[in-house]
């Protein structure tokens, strides 16, 4: 995945991890473009994502990464 703009993802990483967990919401931001920054196609990255951030987001998971990838 490429990101144009690190700060504006994780602001809006941020802003919606915040109310689907419980974990650290700018912590978990950081994790998340962990993940993204990996050479990976998008099939192989959404797997990545919903493996990696099920623990945390649980039913949210799906939802969370569908919107992620759009970006």
């Amino acid at each position: 995945m490429i990101i144009e703009n690190l700060d504006a993802l994780k602001t809006w990483l941020t802003k919606t991890l915040e109310p689907i967990c419980d974990a650290d919401p700018s912590a978990l931001a950081k994790y998340v473009v962990a993940l993204v920054k990996k050479d990976k196609s998008e099939k192989e990255l959404r797997a990545l994502c919903i493996d990696q951030l099920d623990v945390f987001l649980q039913k949210e998971t799906q939802t969370f990464v569908d919107k992620l990838l759009k970006l």
